[in-house]
């Protein structure tokens, strides 16, 4: 095969690894990132020019400023687009040669029931100058994330018409369809929401202020307002999907089902909130010592 840029690599990875694969927007997104770190760093080079000392010497560099998991990331998407470019039968560096650290351990933040109706009385609270509208909206949201485990993108997606009898069909991530349901005060905050909605606009959340569908970014600055006028650090609406995961483990929900319920791919991923919290691994410990 001939020569073939970094920008070229990527846009053939994209197109039949991601896109004719239907995976997911924000996978793309990882790689064009990745693309534009590597650029930034050699220039849209030839991709059979790059050597393992090349990789190290990037790794190194994007290290000073990115934080190791993200470095992480970036490692596994050239060495999936390498192994796209062998595949083809381009002479590129094999990516068995660059290694991948280890993900490191993280603390989950998370809200237990009582912190989070706390949360709740804090962006219920009066705001000068703030629409009552507004007020509703961020309570409804809220309560969705905290109660069904949806992701930012997902709540942002939702139209008006997306519950149906209590439950919605999700199409998240991993571009499967999940089913979502909603308890009653979440019905309850999202009525009183909707009644307050002058529109006829079909997104479930908007801005009163564009009139547009609320953005992942509208959601972080609600959030980061409501810590910033109290006494919450680092809440974001990620930290109540987490808060989703360990309230049902709390109430003893089988982690199966819990997997299914956030869109999990692999269980795994789910097993990581039983180190926060174990009912189930408590009673036996307690049956036993005490």
């Amino acid at each position: 095969m001939g020569d073939i840029s970094i920008g070229h690599a990527f846009d053939l990875y994209c197109m039949d690894e991601i896109t004719m694969r239907h995976r997911s927007a924000k996978t793309e997104e990882s790689y064009r990132v990745c693309q534009r770190h590597l650029q930034n760093f050699f220039g849209d080079v030839n991709m059979q020019t790059i050597n393992y000392e090349d990789i190290r010497k990037w790794r190194n560099h994007i290290s000073t400023w990115m934080g190791p998991d993200t470095v992480r990331g970036n490692l596994i998407c050239i060495r999936r687009v390498l192994w796209y470019l062998r595949k083809k039968k381009y002479q590129v560096l094999d990516y068995d040669e660059i290694p991948v650290p280890k993900r490191m351990k993280r603390v989950i933040k998370y809200l237990n029931e009582d912190e989070f109706w706390q949360f709740v009385a804090v962006l219920n609270a009066p705001r000068r100058g703030y629409k009552n509208e507004s007020k509703l909206r961020n309570i409804a949201i809220a309560h969705l994330i905290f109660f069904t485990g949806l992701r930012n993108g997902e709540v942002c997606a939702l139209n008006r018409n997306s519950f149906k009898k209590g439950k919605a069909t999700i199409i998240g991530k991993s571009r499967d369809p999940r089913l979502v349901f909603i308890n009653q005060s979440t019905q309850a905050a999202v009525d009183a929401y909707l009644n307050a909605r002058k529109d006829n606009d079909k997104a479930l959340f908007t801005s009163p202020q564009t009139g547009e569908r609320v953005t992942e970014g509208t959601l972080q600055r609600v959030f980061m307002a409501a810590c910033n006028r109290s006494a919450f650090e680092g809440i974001h609406p990620h930290t109540l999907r987490h808060s989703h995961a360990t309230y049902m483990l709390e109430k003893q929900v089988d982690i199966r089902y819990i997997g299914d319920l956030m869109g999990h791919v692999d269980l795994n991923t789910t097993r990581l909130y039983t180190h926060y919290t174990n009912p189930k691994l408590e009673n036996i410990y307690r049956e036993a010592c005490d």
